[in-house]
């Protein structure tokens, strides 16, 4: 899943996700998918999925937590 599509289906993420779930992504694709027999490329794989998951999770919080506002306009 990406950002967008998880804000879009009114997913909400808290702080605790943003720990587990990048860490059951290293666990599930490390351990389930086997990438562990792989060596160093089967971790390293199961590295850039946790970090992917972790991007996703941080950009959802973004959305959801982080308030922009308009910069002032110039006078004229």
């Amino acid at each position: 899943h990406d950002a967008e599509t998880l804000a879009i289906n009114g997913h909400q993420v808290t702080w605790w996700q943003l720990v587990s779930v990048p860490l059951l992504t290293f666990l599930r694709v490390y351990g389930r998918h086997r990438s562990g027999r792989q060596g160093i490329p089967g971790l390293i794989h199961a590295l850039f999925a946790a970090y992917e998951a972790f991007v996703c999770y941080a950009k959802l919080w973004e959305r959801q937590h982080v308030r922009t506002t308009a910069p002032p306009q110039a006078p004229s």
